[in-house]
């Protein structure tokens, strides 16, 4: 039996990991904010604007799906 190395990573946080970490908590709280802001200043027609931006997604979603079933095997 050799002698085993054990490597361990490094616990350090740069300088853009700390910004992606901090504008992606920034960006996913917006989701509670942004309605209620969306509806005082556009009226009604803000659940317009969320309905079809709900539709882009799932059509983005969905064909995204084709292509993952098209290629059921992981890896390349």
């Amino acid at each position: 039996m050799g002698a085993e190395k054990t490597v361990e990573m490094a616990r350090t946080i740069g300088l853009k990991t700390l910004v992606i970490l901090s504008l992606s908590s920034m960006l996913g709280s917006g989701i509670f904010l942004l309605p209620a802001f969306a509806h005082e200043v556009v009226g009604p027609g803000m659940w317009f604007a969320f309905i079809l931006a709900g539709s882009v997604v799932i059509a983005s979603a969905y064909s995204k799906a084709e292509l993952a079933s098209a290629m059921p095997q992981s890896g390349g």
